[in-house]
């Protein structure tokens, strides 16, 4: 993602050196996998950090453009932090996609935040992205559009993933209905290789329930009920 995102504009129209800023931005957030050390939990869960964050992002925007100033002097230091920016905030946006979610308010809120309409490592997303770049390295006469075209269809196939998901929660929560349950809050985790399929788990006050819910085709399997204490809302 971070090279079609760099391939789309920065490359081509700025250079080397701005592409290089971008792409840079965009992992400098999981730096902060040493404060995963310092707190155990969240290492394990995999949850992101401090580093994931909008006031990190502010910070770390004006900071890396500052030192870029060094390695492209003749870039204005404006440009070189909207380009940080770019990077960091598509970061951003990839880890809210996904189950790990983002600690978007941090200092102020630890909550973390996470939409989970994408797995970490979809491959249909990075097939998208990789024909995307190779295409744009092929025809470089047309190398902006080829990477811009493939950034706009990975983006619709991560908002099909999402109607997908809605689906497919609602049709759960009314198998749950049906059974006598009462859904408080539901959950749903894609399936490796399949973005019509999810793994979904619907909380109640006393008990939740699984099961496998293809969004287009129903619930696959059967449902099942665990009884549990009362858990805290994660979101």
């Amino acid at each position: 993602f971070r090279l079609a995102l760099a391939e789309a504009g920065p490359r081509r129209r700025h250079g080397a050196a701005a592409a290089f800023l971008v792409v840079v931005a965009a992992n400098l957030p999981d730096a902060d996998i040493a404060w995963g050390f310092l707190s155990r939990d969240e290492f394990a869960a995999g949850a992101g950090g401090p580093a994931h964050s909008f006031a990190a992002a502010v910070i770390l925007a004006f900071a890396l453009a500052a030192v870029w100033t060094r390695v492209a002097p003749a870039f204005p230091y404006p440009v070189l932090t909207r380009f940080a920016a770019l990077g960091l905030g598509s970061h951003l946006v990839l880890d809210l996609l996904t189950p790990r979610g983002t600690p978007l308010f941090w200092p102020l809120s630890p909550r973390q935040f996470a939409l989970s309409w994408a797995g970490d490592t979809d491959p249909w997303l990075w097939g998208i992205l990789a024909a995307g770049l190779a295409a744009a390295w092929a025809w470089p006469v047309r190398g902006i559009g080829m990477a811009r075209g493939a950034l706009a269809a990975a983006a619709a196939y991560v908002v099909f993933c999402g109607m997908a998901r809605a689906t497919a929660i609602s049709r759960f929560e009314d198998a749950v209905i049906r059974l006598g349950g009462r859904p408080v809050r539901s959950e749903a985790y894609p399936r490796y290789l399949d973005p019509a399929r999810w793994n979904v788990v619907t909380f109640g006050t006393e008990r939740c329930w699984q099961g496998f819910v293809n969004a287009f085709g129903g619930i696959e399997g059967r449902v099942r009920t665990y009884f549990t204490p009362p858990l805290p809302a994660r979101f």
